[in-house]
Parts: C-alpha cells; structure tokens; sequence
C-alpha cells in the first residue's frame, strides 16, 4: 500500500509541477493569492479524473471532451 501511495502522490506532484510550468507564464502578472487560486483550478481540470468524468461517465465523445477541457482551461487563464 505505501508504494502504490508513493507512486500515486509523485503522479499528482509531477501534474502540479507541469501545471506551473505550462500556464505560469500566462499567470505571472497576478497577485500572488489570484495565481496560486488559477494553477489549482488548472490542476484540477487538467486531471486525469476529469478527463474520465467527461468521456466515460458523462459519456462524451472524444472531441467534445477535449473541447470541454479545453473551454475550461481557457476559464481559468486571464
């Protein structure tokens, strides 16, 4: 059980660091309350689990999922 936790939270750490690197330099001009705020909304919709959510459970097909994950994104950048 702790290896799958240690893999599984380096999973979750390696997204966030990506998260950052990928859309920080579209948030670089915010305060710094508002930044921290956007890259968790970004994390959270760039996730694994959405994706599922959109294409499996909520039975989208595949271009509208990544149309709905990427209107979402664009909520999220400033």
């Amino acid at each position: 059980m702790a290896a799958i936790r240690a893999i599984t939270d380096s999973g979750r750490r390696y997204h966030r660091d990506w998260v950052a690197r990928a859309y920080g330099p579209a948030l670089a001009k915010l305060s710094p309350v508002t930044r921290r705020r956007k890259l968790a909304q970004l994390t959270a919709v760039t996730d694994l689990g959405t994706w599922r959510l959109l294409r499996r459970e909520l039975g989208l097909g595949l271009v509208q999922t990544t149309a709905a994950i990427r209107e979402l994104v664009e909520a999220c950048l400033p």
